[in-house]
């Protein structure tokens, strides 16, 4: 075939989850964000995490009756999708609660144990992917190239992080066309 021999073949198509198609992308490029995580980096699960803020909230002294590993969980992964650091989360809204200021607390450490093992939750590796693709624009141009068509089954359903993934591999850039 002319275009094989002359090197302009197309990759075979792939299905794929976001978060396996991120783990693939990291897995592979990881390292080019220069923030200290290597391509064997682990991911946790739920368990993991719970484990991790517990062990964090049991070192803080905050009791778990008043605010469960689960329920600060669920906060840090809503921040961490709209794009919260855990400096910004305790100053949320109109004026900073108790209840706020343990979780900002608790996310930071967080943060910092799995930054210092290696490790990388399910939202970090969507928000670190489109990090990734953000930031390396040779990487973006990668994938770009390899994944020219995106399809996406039940786009309605996609947040904003997803998307901004899908339209950074579909458009190859990080100007937003609309």
């Amino acid at each position: 075939d002319a275009e094989l021999s002359a090197g302009l073949h197309t990759a075979s198509p792939l299905i794929a989850t976001f978060h396996s198609l991120c783990v693939r992308i990291l897995r592979r490029n990881i390292e080019a964000l220069n923030a200290g995580y290597t391509k064997t980096f682990t991911i946790y699960d739920q368990d993991d995490q719970v484990r991790v803020v517990r062990q964090i909230m049991k070192d803080l002294d905050i009791d778990d009756k008043a605010l469960t590993a689960r329920q600060a969980l669920g906060s840090i992964s809503g921040a961490k999708n709209r794009g919260v650091t855990p400096a910004a989360f305790a100053n949320q809204g109109d004026y900073m609660t108790d209840r706020n200021e343990k979780i900002s607390r608790i996310f930071k450490l967080y943060e910092e144990r799995l930054h210092k093992g290696n490790a990388l939750d399910f939202d970090d590796l969507l928000i670190k992917a489109v990090e990734l693709l953000r930031r390396v624009p040779e990487i973006r141009q990668l994938y770009h190239n390899r994944y020219r068509h995106v399809m996406i089954d039940e786009f309605q359903d996609t947040n904003g992080i997803q998307y901004e993934l899908a339209r950074l591999i579909a458009v190859g850039s990080t100007k937003s066309n609309g």
